[in-house]
């Protein structure tokens, strides 16, 4: 009984946390964010129900209105909504490509990492402008970290929502700190990707210590956390905008809400509020002390 009114309860939730579930939605709200000074991601969540074929088009159009959108925008991207196609992925490189604007592929199952990975590949002899997002609970991150660190790309490094099979996810903090340690002095730019703010700073200060490029990315639909120290008050903040329908709550997963309650509670308390609203509320991005190496406006690809 407790599983199933936590699941309907997050249901609702989750579509608080959510632009709209159009693309022009979205695009408004990014637009009011980019006018406080904040970065963006923005991502869509398909149906379950939708064609691959449809999920790309619904890309080239997301892309498409990111690059009117005067601000660092980029697009999340999902390889398993487009069932792993490379012809559909090269379409999507393209037009990124074409409108200037960054792509990040984000993480889905396990099982789903190694065709992912191979596609990573592949989009990147196409357009070198794209991240990939690493989960801590994952037995293979630490692998593929020494070849994201080798390709000289941007990571997100995350929790993650999906536990892995194939070994257990005991002490998700430190495996996520030693993904962390991992990039610390290197020329990718890292996305620091969490709601567990003492985990952030402390993140952050092993980056910020080296010199690597950084940034703290959150959910936009949530309270920003409390980062407000002298070592991380100036690194620079990223919303991650996400817009469309879900079906199983990516942000309030049984799991997640076991992990973290406390987030369970701000949800529970903003539920009343729009989400232009919650993005008003937030404020101007704090500014950050000096601006990550690019190679242009939109890149967030570390200078090589």
């Amino acid at each position: 009984m407790i599983k199933n009114f936590i699941t309907r309860v997050a249901s609702v939730l989750a579509r608080t946390q959510m632009a709209g579930p159009t693309l022009s939605s979205a695009v408004d709200v990014c637009r009011r964010a980019a006018a406080h000074g904040w970065k963006i991601t923005l991502g869509l969540w398909e149906r379950p129900f939708d064609t691959p074929a449809l999920v790309a088009f619904q890309y080239a159009r997301a892309l498409d209105a990111l690059a009117s959108v005067n601000a660092d925008c980029r697009l999340s991207i999902k390889l398993t909504a487009l069932q792993h196609s490379s012809t559909l992925l090269s379409d999507v490189v393209w037009r990124a490509k074409a409108f200037d604007v960054p792509l990040h592929i984000d993480a889905q199952h396990p099982e789903s990492a190694p065709y992912a990975f191979a596609l990573l590949e592949f989009g990147l002899q196409r357009y070198r402008n794209i991240g990939y997002t690493l989960p801590a609970r994952w037995q293979r991150s630490i692998a593929d970290a020494e070849k994201i660190l080798d390709m000289q790309i941007p990571v997100r490094i995350v929790k993650g929502q999906w536990h892995d099979p194939s070994g257990p996810s005991s002490d998700v903090r430190r495996r996520y700190l030693d993904l962390v340690g991992m990039f610390a002095g290197s020329k990718n730019y890292v996305s620091i990707a969490t709601h567990d703010w003492k985990l952030a700073r402390e993140a952050v200060r092993k980056l910020a210590e080296q010199g690597t490029p950084c940034e703290i990315e959150q959910l936009a639909g949530l309270p920003w956390l409390n980062t407000r120290a002298e070592d991380v008050e100036k690194i620079s903040r990223r919303l991650f905008i996400p817009y469309g329908h879900p079906s199983m709550p990516y942000n309030f997963s049984i799991s997640f809400v076991r992990e973290h309650p406390k987030i369970l509670w701000w949800a529970l308390r903003d539920s009343l509020l729009t989400f232009n609203e919650k993005i008003y509320r937030l404020g101007p991005a704090p500014l950050a002390s000096t601006p990550p190496p690019s190679s242009g406006t939109r890149s967030y690809i570390a200078a090589q």
